[in-house]
């Protein structure tokens, strides 16, 4: 039975021009507790994701890394499955992070309470 599934992704233009592939590895705790590589596409158990409590209020913009951390503190790594296929076009647009994290400044602040939660607790293994 698997919690956590995820693919690899790409970026795609206004235009429609598909670019900058990632290309992600299988399941890495130590990169996961760094950044939030996972990011899109990812499917979840949906009781999993109601134990936790869904998205919570106050980590907009780093909401889904908050979700995953909270799910895999109730899961192993024999549980997450990479498809290692491109399944999600991320729209690069005016305004979007996906041209830079300069476009919604919040997200990285966001993630500091996911970055200090991660340190007073042990690693995701």
């Amino acid at each position: 039975m698997l919690d956590l599934i995820y693919s690899d992704e790409d970026k795609i233009s206004a235009n429609g021009q598909r670019y900058e592939p990632h290309f992600k590895s299988d399941w890495n705790p130590d990169l996961f507790c760094e950044q939030s590589y996972i990011c899109h596409l990812v499917v979840l158990r949906t009781a999993l994701v109601r134990d936790v409590g869904g998205f919570r209020t106050g980590v907009e913009g780093a909401q889904d890394w908050d979700l995953l951390w909270r799910v895999m503190e109730r899961s192993n790594p024999e549980r997450v499955c990479h498809v290692p296929f491109i399944l999600y076009h991320w729209r690069s647009i005016e305004g979007s992070t996906a041209q830079g994290t300069g476009a919604k400044p919040y997200v990285l602040e966001a993630q500091r309470p996911i970055l200090n939660r991660r340190n007073n607790m042990k690693r995701v293994a």
